[in-house]
């Protein structure tokens, strides 16, 4: 039951770990908060939002990377949710925004009721060709009932990966998780522009045992992109793709 509103942040002295590290949280909101990594300083990740009932809402986090290391705005993994990312502007070198990629302590920790919406995620066009790890703007790991609605994705590239914009991949990234998945997303009314590919979809975990992405509707978006629109595979389930 905690609210932080309109407080503005520093990046931490060495850049390592989170600026802002939720664990087993419940019913917390951050509201207005300000986090602008200087030119030539590194962060690893703005926010680790681990609990239930997370909110994010009207915030600036911007300029967020770390050599030799993924890097994030926000990222959960380990809790049942609900999470609400709203009206933000956020900015980050590898995942502006990802859900997964570290073990979850059980299932029913598994980040789920999920809306992210009106939100603007960007890189840094400075970021091309320096060492900044580029990988993609959104991304589900494992997660469950995800709502995606009317936000702008763009500038994304080859770097660190291959350049998709939006990637559904269910992964058991440390083994730990057989039960991650990601089940039950509707992305809807956003524009993806200035990226290479936009949508990368897998079925399984092609290293370690998982559950596994389906029901996935792709549905009123614009995309603008130089790329593929769609890959997918690994034994993906239900995906819809309508209106785009």
């Amino acid at each position: 039951n905690w609210r932080l509103d309109g407080i503005r942040f520093e990046a931490n002295t060495d850049g390592h770990g989170n600026v802002i590290q939720l664990q087993d949280v419940v019913h917390v909101t951050l509201d207005r908060i300000l986090l602008v990594v200087p030119d030539g300083q590194q962060q690893k990740r703005g926010v680790m939002g681990n609990g239930q009932q997370v909110t994010l809402t009207r915030s600036h986090i911007a300029g967020v990377w770390r050599s030799g290391q993924d890097s994030q705005a926000f990222c959960a993994w380990d809790g049942a949710g609900p999470y609400t990312i709203t009206d933000n502007y956020l900015e980050a070198a590898s995942e502006n925004v990802m859900f997964g990629g570290a073990n979850s302590k059980s299932a029913d920790r598994i980040p789920a009721d999920i809306l992210v919406e009106n939100n603007h995620f960007s890189k840094r066009l400075a970021w091309k060709g320096q060492p900044r790890n580029v990988k993609n703007l959104f991304e589900l790991k494992s997660a469950k009932r995800v709502v995606v609605r009317n936000n702008v994705f763009e500038r994304n590239w080859t770097d660190g990966q291959s350049g998709w914009a939006i990637v559904f991949t269910v992964r058991n990234d440390e083994g730990g998780s057989p039960w991650s998945a990601v089940e039950d997303v509707l992305f809807e009314r956003n524009v993806v522009r200035d990226t290479e590919g936009v949508f990368n979809v897998l079925g399984y975990d092609s290293y370690k045992a998982s559950g596994r992405t389906t029901r996935i509707t792709i549905r009123h978006n614009l995309v603008i992109g130089t790329g593929t629109f769609l890959q997918a595979g690994g034994e993906v389930g239900t995906l819809t793709l309508d209106h785009n």
